[in-house]
């Protein structure tokens, strides 16, 4: 018996394999740092760049990949300047990126946006360009990932002892935030 695979269902599963290899590689470092509530605070922050994006007629990528890596900048960068934990910066941008973007997509009165698409997605209308783009960011996240393995697992376990052996920590932790945001949109 042979069994005809559609090619949206293939796509579905193609990008769903490429997207589990990255979560599955950056999930580690972002568990082991505790940083988990960040990229809950990006996944949404994503959805005040994509209404920027529609308002200014931007593309909606690359538009969203930019908010989210300044988000997760400030997120990181007010966290270690204030005496805010990071758990309560990332809240504080979650809410107000949230709260952007509806507040920009409730203004925009001609043009029928999908909301609930943006927000959730759909894994099925997952198109040939979108399987493209993915591999390349599987390429890139990866390479880095691998390229700065012993650095990112140091920084992981022990900020000090990284920092005394010469390791940029700050520098590193901001590419893995900036990882974590390209993965997450």
């Amino acid at each position: 018996m042979e069994i005809e695979i559609l090619p949206f269902v293939y796509r579905a599963f193609l990008a769903a394999l490429l997207i589990s290899v990255v979560c599955g590689t950056l999930g580690v470092f972002v568990v082991l740092r505790g940083i988990a509530f960040v990229g809950e605070g990006l996944s949404h922050a994503a959805f005040a760049g994509v209404a920027i994006a529609l308002i200014c007629n931007l593309p909606v990528t690359p538009t969203t990949v930019i908010f989210c890596v300044i988000i997760a900048y400030l997120i990181r960068y007010t966290s270690q300047k204030s005496n805010l934990r990071e758990d309560s910066s990332t809240g504080i941008f979650f809410s107000t990126s949230m709260a952007l973007g509806l507040l920009l997509l409730s203004s925009v009165k001609d043009k029928n946006v999908d909301v609930l698409g943006y927000l959730f997605g759909n894994v099925l209308s997952v198109g040939p360009s979108d399987i493209a783009y993915s591999s390349l960011l599987v390429l890139i996240i990866l390479g880095f990932v691998i390229y700065f393995f012993k650095e990112f697992s140091l920084i992981t376990f022990d900020d000090d002892y990284a920092e005394i052996s010469g390791i940029p920590v700050e520098r590193l932790t901001y590419l893995l935030y900036a990882l974590l945001a390209l993965t997450i949109v």
